[in-house]
């Protein structure tokens, strides 16, 4: 028992030591490049917080911390506004819980919304920067806990099997960064591959898509040579 105890947390070290060297490594490419600084911003806060502390936050966005009895409450009171049942009738009724149900009636109270601020507020007490305010409302910063939570997977990005090609390509886009202009660069490995670069936006863009198909992998590019995976589709 001991011995598989001792694994789990070679294991854990493992992963985690190889999240703090991808963060690392996509931050000093940011750095150099310049390309989106809003990413960068995050994956400073990211490598700030730490391994642990994100992972924690991460289970959290999954948790339910609405009971059934809340549950059942915030449905009454959607009854009630369905069969057009007053706020004042429920005031002056003799129902238990009377104050819950109208506190749910007069803020328009449902449960995924209340499940939804007690997330917020655990992940506060984890910490406050993993919170920020839009338009007034209070949102946690899902890229860092859904694309930033795990070890990075940063690839060289490939837009031709022939290799002095695929380099001629990554020239291109090294003098479009460079220079500042808008360019599109498409290609076909065993995906349609597609780069596109923002100036306006100093952002730029990279895809692996099935043959055809209009869906597959999605990245960001670092600078002209590497990209950042985020998603699939």
């Amino acid at each position: 028992m001991e011995y598989i105890q001792n694994e789990i947390e070679k294991e854990k070290s493992e992963l985690e030591n190889e999240w703090y060297n991808s963060i690392d490594k996509a931050i000093e490419i940011l750095e150099k490049s310049g390309l989106w600084k809003d990413v960068l911003e995050n994956l400073k806060i990211a490598k700030s917080i730490g391994y642990e502390k994100l992972k924690k936050a991460y289970e959290i966005t999954n948790c339910d911390f609405v009971n059934n009895n809340e549950k059942a409450l915030i449905e009454l009171t959607n009854i009630f506004k369905q069969n057009g049942i007053s706020l004042n009738e429920i005031e002056n009724s003799n129902l238990i819980d009377k104050d819950k149900i109208i506190y749910y009636y007069k803020n328009n109270i449902n449960a995924y919304y209340l499940n939804k601020n007690r997330i917020i507020e655990k992940i506060k007490e984890i910490d406050n920067r993993l919170i920020e305010n839009v338009n007034g409302i209070e949102l946690y910063k899902s890229e860092i806990l859904f694309y930033f939570v795990e070890p990075l997977k940063i690839k060289k990005m490939r837009f031709d099997n022939d290799k002095r090609m695929n380099e001629f390509k990554l020239n291109q886009i090294k003098e479009a960064l460079q220079n500042k202009q808008e360019i599109e660069i498409c290609g076909k490995t065993s995906y349609d591959v597609r780069f596109h670069y923002k100036p306006i936006e100093n952002k730029a863009w990279y895809d692996e898509e099935f043959r055809n198909q209009g869906n597959g992998h999605y990245y960001i590019a670092l600078n002209e040579e590497y990209a950042l995976f985020m998603e699939d589709d």
